[in-house]
């Protein structure tokens, strides 16, 4: 009976230790408030559930908070954190609710105190929304491709490298950029420059601060040899800068032209030596005597593959950047 006895007692015993834990656990939860050790602090414990669950750990383990913002810093010359909360706003962008961070250090110059939210997305890149349109791009021979397909509306390849151009530019420089789409060599091939003349206009109308307006061909006529070169280890499609003159039409500022083009050529030329194969000076103008900004630029030829002339925009898009900041 003894024996009996003392197992009742403390299954009973074990039972009321559990019922007195989930007691106070319940206590904890419907007070609001988690308990946070290392941080000798206590947050908003729907707060704490959340981060914990849908960022991946603890709010201390959260990566490059310390690292990033100096305030959360526990290092001895940055002060110690002694208090910290966290909120949330919605962010659009993401579609996700982001945690905002306030925090007060104790550090020798006195208390100071931080916040910050950008720090803790999952990925920390901050978008930017370019200022203007600093780069107008169209296609006059629009047909034009590297494998010879063209779509049902007269589109080819090089209306992709284009694209791929403009978003090289607005993604990894903020540099602002517009592709026209409009096909201008379809159905009379000879009125391709009178259509895209009044394209360029069009732009010139919507975008009067564009720094550099960009008609892309894809030239022909080239060796396979001189088609292609080898940039960081992969193969890119050669490049021709063309100015128009003043021989045929009359074309005041050409000379200008050819500056602009000299310049973009030199930027190009610091990013690889071997994928410029030349500036060159033509009897037509080329749409060019609109502005001095205009420039004619082949991106391949009929021997390239697409993936050659796409990494050649890249290629293109950082000379480009280099050239607004030199301007």
């Amino acid at each position: 009976m003894y024996f009996r006895y003392r197992q009742y007692r403390r299954f009973f015993g074990g039972l009321m230790v559990f019922f007195i834990s989930l007691i106070s656990l319940s206590l904890g939860c419907a007070a609001g408030y988690y308990y946070d050790s290392p941080r000798n602090s206590s947050i908003p414990f729907f707060d704490a559930f959340r981060v914990m669950f849908f960022y991946g750990g603890d709010l201390h383990d959260i990566p490059a908070v310390a690292e990033n913002f100096p305030a959360f810093s526990e290092s001895e010359d940055k002060g110690n954190l002694e208090s910290w909360e966290v909120t949330y706003y919605y962010d659009e962008e993401t579609d996700t609710n982001v945690p905002v961070f306030y925090g007060e250090t104790d550090s020798p110059y006195g208390t100071e105190s931080a916040m910050g939210s950008s720090l803790i997305r999952v990925e920390d890149k901050e978008e930017k929304e370019p200022e203007k349109m600093s780069v107008l791009i169209y296609c006059t021979h629009t047909s034009e491709s590297y494998d010879g397909t063209v779509d049902d509306e007269g589109r080819g390849e090089v209306l992709l490298a284009a694209h791929h151009l403009a978003d090289t530019l607005i993604e990894d420089y903020h540099i602002g950029a517009v592709v026209c789409d409009t096909v201008h060599d379809s159905p009379d091939w000879y009125q391709s420059y009178a259509n895209s003349k009044n394209t360029s206009l069009y732009l010139m109308e919507q975008y009067p601060d564009a720094d550099l307006i960009i008609d892309l061909h894809r030239d022909a006529g080239v060796s396979a040899e001189n088609s292609v070169t080898t940039v960081d280890g992969k193969s890119a499609a050669t490049l021709l800068l063309v100015v128009g003159s003043n021989v045929n039409l009359e074309h005041p500022h050409w000379e200008q032209n050819w500056e602009t083009a000299k310049s973009l050529g030199a930027c190009i030329d610091d990013v690889d030596p071997s994928l410029l194969r030349g500036i060159r000076v033509q009897k037509g103008r080329y749409n060019q005597h609109l502005s001095p900004n205009a420039i004619l630029l082949e991106v391949g030829t009929d021997r390239n593959v697409y993936a050659e002339a796409e990494y050649s925009t890249e290629l293109v898009a950082e000379a480009i950047s280099q050239y607004l900041q030199n301007k």
